[in-house]
């Protein structure tokens, strides 16, 4: 699928062409809307643990809004903001505050599409606020659709990025603390460091690349929560160095919130790094070639997605410009 990319692609591909599907993702330009999204912190003497549910592969909470309780959420690090779903919307007669047209990033091509914001609400886990604001709201219909469950919105990157938030893939817990505890998120001689800027919008990182027999250095990495395959090339880098030509691929089409689009799959890769103490392995990873360019606030070149997480913690240390892949 590719990726919940806001809607990812169908399915993720269904997220991804969902947001980039939001995939490639959902963001919204935060020049253009007027979106507030602000965060509690968790206390320093104090951790907040939540249950983690698995769709798919793709990481999903269950939060509160106002009085109604088990609301699920997927947990997107491809999708810049939070989101709320438009049958969540209708569901909670949440008060919208008006409808605006602004540039959803991951969205089909990118399009400028009308959209609602809501009037200032709050998301819960208990007592515990997590997002308060004024949010926009999409139609999550067909991400629900393949996941098999409705989604009442999506948490994006701009909520993972706010405290140390570890994804425990293993444990299916989802912890929010104020600073990295190796003894709560994972043994330190057993991670792997990814170097983020703290400033942008998205968990971009730098690493080297190898599929088949090229290598490509220093390419620009997404951590995809929201993406199902273990890897995604974008279109731009598709058309750059002729991937599309490899011997290999499988070509198919994908369905999403953009519409079918021409997909190839089927080649293994690898990602790699000075500090990496071996390559991660991506397999089965796929691609865009309908040549079209999805734009991004920050572009990319590569995504990769919730197999490579799976059964370790993922932890978002962003103040201090690192995400940590840890084994226990």
């Amino acid at each position: 699928m590719h990726k919940l990319n806001l809607f990812k692609k169908t399915g993720k591909q269904l997220l991804c062409f969902v947001l980039i599907c939001l995939g490639s993702r959902s963001s919204t330009a935060g020049a253009e809307l007027n979106v507030t999204e602000t965060f509690e912190t968790a206390p320093a003497s104090q951790l907040l643990v939540m249950p983690l549910e698995l769709l798919r592969g793709l990481p999903a909470i269950r939060l509160q809004i106002n009085k109604t309780k088990n609301l699920l959420f997927l947990v997107d690090s491809g999708l810049q903001d939070t989101i709320l779903s438009e049958q969540t919307v209708r569901n909670l007669n949440i008060n919208v505050q008006k409808s605006q047209s602004g540039t959803f990033y991951g969205i089909g091509d990118n399009n400028h599409v009308p959209f609602g914001i809501t009037k200032p609400l709050k998301i819960k886990y208990g007592r515990t606020t997590l997002v308060r604001g004024n949010l926009p709201i999409a139609d999550l219909s067909g991400v629900s659709g393949e996941i098999g469950q409705p989604l009442a919105g999506v948490l994006g990157y701009s909520f993972l990025r706010t405290n140390v938030t570890t994804l425990d893939y293993g444990r299916h817990l989802l912890v929010i603390n104020k600073r990295y505890r190796p003894e709560i998120d994972g043994n330190l001689s057993t991670k792997i460091t990814f170097n983020v800027n703290p400033t942008s919008l998205f968990p971009i990182c730098a690493l080297d690349f190898k599929i088949a027999n090229l290598f490509f250095t220093q390419k620009r990495i997404l951590i995809d929560t929201g993406l199902d395959r273990s890897a995604f090339l974008t279109d731009a880098f598709v058309a750059a160095n002729n991937i599309d030509k490899m011997n290999g691929w499988r070509k198919g089409s994908a369905q999403g919130l953009g519409g079918r689009t021409s997909t190839l799959s089927g080649l293994n890769a690898q990602l790699n790094s000075a500090n990496f103490s071996e390559a991660i392995p991506l397999l089965n990873i796929e691609a865009h070639t309908s040549n079209v360019q999805h734009r991004v606030a920050t572009n990319y070149d590569i995504a990769v997605g919730a197999p490579v997480f799976l059964r370790k913690k993922l932890v978002f240390d962003v103040r201090h410009g690192a995400i940590y892949l840890v084994s226990d």
